[in-house]
C-alpha cells in the first residue's frame, strides 16, 4: 500500500511538472502586440524577456516569431533562431494558415536582403 501511495504521489508530481503554465507567456506577447507600432524598443523588450521560447507550444512560438520578425525589421535587430522560424512555419503549415506562413518568410526574406545590402557597403 505504501509503495502504491509512492507511485501515486511521484506520478501526479511529474504531471503536474510536465504541464505547461504559458500564461506569463501569452499575456507578455500580447502586450508587446499592442505595443508593436506605437513603441516597438518597449515591443523587444518584452519579447526578449521570454526567457527560453522553445519551450512553447507550437501556436505561441508562432506567434513570438512573428512579432519577433516584425521587431527585428522596425529596429534592426537580430531575427529568432532559425530552428524557431522552421518550427514556427511548419505550424502555419499544419493549420493551413498559409497567409501568416507567407509573412513570415517574408519578414525572414527582407531582414536577410538587408543584412546583406548592408554588408556590400
Amino acid at each position: 500500500m505504501r509503495h502504491l501511495l509512492i507511485l501515486i504521489s511521484l506520478l501526479s508530481t511529474l504531471s503536474f511538472i510536465g504541464c505547461r503554465d504559458e500564461s506569463d507567456a501569452i499575456y507578455l506577447i500580447d502586450r508587446a502586440e499592442s505595443l508593436l507600432k506605437s513603441d516597438p524598443d518597449s515591443s523587444h523588450i518584452l519579447l526578449d524577456s521570454i526567457a527560453v521560447p522553445d519551450n512553447l507550444s507550437d501556436k505561441l512560438l508562432a506567434r513570438w516569431c512573428m512579432l519577433s520578425g516584425k521587431v527585428a525589421d522596425t529596429l534592426y535587430t537580430d531575427l529568432p533562431y532559425v530552428q524557431q522560424l522552421l518550427r514556427a512555419q511548419a505550424y502555419y503549415k499544419s493549420t493551413g494558415q498559409s497567409k501568416n506562413k507567407r509573412r513570415l518568410v517574408c519578414i525572414w526574406g527582407v531582414r536577410m536582403w538587408k543584412i546583406k545590402r548592408t554588408r556590400k557597403r
